[in-house]
């Protein structure tokens, strides 16, 4: 597992929103509950909800790779991310998004320890999501309104981690356990390749995502491996799906065992739909085969089982990455 120092967040960056939304509080906002947006640079945002806990930071940048051919005026690899933090009373809900990459994690302002997210906290983003559909945040409007998804969407006994590089994803999941796998068996969704280990809280406290450069130029984005798979085309009619369920006495998913299930998609539960089933942005509609099987493990096996935690994070990936459905 490989480490970075983490960015905890400021208490005078909170002071200057807070300051920054009552001087805007009289101009015409985005949104249909008037979400209160003040530009700071031409790659970063911030925002409130007027008469809610809730305000946020948007960057969009790059994760510069590396250089091409060796030489000094050789192009910048990378891939293009965006970074939003939200501001959850004394919780930080940092989502950072790019292509292939997802970077997940809810912690305590000031401590840095890690924590979930409460019922009255997830229904005040589903709130947000629901109603800020029209927001206009250029290129990194799908991506603030799908970590909204994300978030609102997130399994009560899950603490808020998840982490997916080009090398490995891991996520909390369970009572203290990190599951991971090797990036490429995640692309592949090889559940044989997972792995549950004990989730160590200093060490997975102290991690922070790839820094984005905000100035760059002239940088190529890479070409990305696609993990998940589109239903769109199956709305109203049956498909199989699959989950599975860990059947071993050491609380590790040793032995799994798996189960075929059969469902229309879409209909009035919204099943396979990414989201807590039809609550969203009306017409932002994401089906995946990754959120069929979640939805299908929940139906059976209720959502907190330990399998359904380690099929969301599946769900997550596909949340960020998949086409909407037309």
């Amino acid at each position: 597992m490989r480490l970075h120092v983490a960015r905890t967040g400021c208490s005078i960056f909170l002071i200057v929103i807070t300051v920054l939304a009552a001087a805007t509080m009289g101009q015409a906002s985005d949104g249909d509950v008037g979400i209160v947006l003040t530009q700071i640079s031409e790659n970063e945002t911030v925002g409130v909800l007027p008469g809610e806990n809730l305000s946020f930071q948007v960057q969009a940048g790059w994760k510069i790779m590396e250089r091409g051919p060796a030489r000094l005026d050789a192009e910048l690899l990378g891939k293009r991310m965006t970074r939003i933090e939200f501001y959850l009373g004394n919780k930080t809900l940092l989502v950072q998004a790019g292509r292939d990459e997802l970077y997940v994690k809810g912690f305590i302002a000031g401590s840095g320890a890690l924590t979930g997210l409460t019922a009255g906290e997830k229904r005040l983003l589903k709130d947000a999501l629901e109603n800020n559909g029209r927001i206009d945040l250029g290129e990194n409007t799908e991506t603030f309104l799908h970590a909204l998804n994300i978030l609102s969407s997130w399994p009560s006994n899950m603490l808020v981690f998840i982490w997916h590089d080009s090398d490995e994803a891991m996520s909390a999941v369970g009572r203290e356990k990190l599951a991971v796998m090797p990036r490429k068996d995640f692309n592949a969704r090889n559940t044989e390749a997972l792995k549950l280990v004990p989730l160590d809280r200093p060490a997975v406290e102290r991690m922070a995502p790839p820094v984005l450069n905000m100035t760059a130029t002239d940088v190529r984005e890479i070409a990305v491996v696609q993990g998940w798979t589109n239903i769109c085309r199956r709305i109203g009619h049956s498909y199989t799906g699959r989950y599975f369920k860990c059947i071993d006495d050491f609380g590790l998913c040793l032995e799994r065992r798996y189960f075929n299930y059969t469902h229309v998609v879409g209909g009035r539960r919204c099943f396979g739909r990414c989201g807590v089933r039809c609550t969203g942005v009306p017409e932002v509609k994401i089906y995946t085969r990754d959120c069929f099987n979640h939805d299908a493990c929940v139906t059976r096996l209720g959502y907190t089982a330990f399998s359904c935690d380690i099929m969301f994070t599946f769900c997550a990936d596909d949340v960020m990455n998949a086409p909407r459905c037309r």
